[in-house]
């Protein structure tokens, strides 16, 4: 019930360059830099009061015209992601969460610095894909590959500060909390640090055998490996399976006579 005012200020800074460049008449470049360097300040201290966060990507393509019936695309790019999420309450009196049972017995209200703050977080990405075509008679052959890793590093510790949950102000005021919730773990940067490599190819190709009848075949291939050997209490929360998918595709297209149907 209670109307307040507070401010929120916000500083984003967004830089891009693009190089096209021709190296020849077959082969062409382009290259493109981004960078952005983002913060977001708020005056309530009891939310997610303060936000930062900066990336910076390289990406790079050539595409090369081989002969007359073939191209080749080669892109890669290098990302890299810094997130941290904080809270102006850090250093103050009411640090931890407190959180009073609402009047209709459902649901929380809360003062005090949210449990799951505060959070850092560093990503780096690498990818790399090639693409090629390739047109003779009545078919048009695609196919490629496409590698990707995701390094994610993070600081997360959940309730470091403590959450205390109180049915009513009266409790509150003895002391005398229904529930609590501590972290104990490792508070040190990075407590996570793995990595996720996903490869994928594809083959492809639309056969035109005459006017009427229009043939597209092919299949996608993609495995996901995903971090083993993590630090957890549960054994079977120690490894994240691996994923495969294998995914063939088929379609057609038929103009019966000269229909025009």
């Amino acid at each position: 019930t209670a109307t307040l005012l507070f401010t929120r200020e916000v500083d984003n800074l967004i830089l891009f360059g693009k190089l096209d460049h021709q190296f020849n008449q077959s082969n062409t470049g382009t290259f493109r830099v981004n960078f952005t360097d983002y913060e977001r300040l708020s005056g309530r201290r009891d939310e997610e009061s303060q936000k930062i966060e900066d990336t910076l990507s390289f990406v790079g393509q050539v595409v090369s015209v081989i002969g007359s019936n073939k191209v080749n695309e080669f892109r890669a790019q290098r990302l890299t992601d810094n997130l941290d999420r904080l809270s102006l309450r850090v250093g103050e009196p009411i640090e931890a969460e407190i959180r009073f049972r609402g009047r209709d017995g459902a649901g929380f209200d809360s003062v005090g610095k949210f449990d799951f703050l505060p959070i850092f977080v560093e990503e780096e990405k690498t990818q790399i894909q090639n693409n090629f075509s390739y047109l003779f008679g009545e078919h048009d052959l695609k196919f490629g590959i496409d590698y990707q890793a995701d390094d994610l590093a993070q600081l997360f510790a959940g309730s470091l500060d403590g959450r205390y949950d109180f049915s009513n102000v009266e409790d509150f005021l003895n002391d005398n909390a229904s529930a609590a919730r501590i972290w104990f773990g490792d508070t040190t940067f990075p407590n996570y640090d793995e990595e996720q490599v996903i490869t994928s190819l594809y083959a492809q190709d639309t056969w035109r055998p005459n006017d009427n009848l229009t043939l597209s075949y092919g299949f996608r291939y993609s495995e996901t490996d995903n971090p083993d050997g993590l630090m957890h209490v549960f054994p079977a929360a120690r490894e994240i399976p691996d994923d495969e998918h294998i995914a063939p595709r088929f379609g057609f297209t038929y103009t019966p006579g000269d229909s025009g149907k």
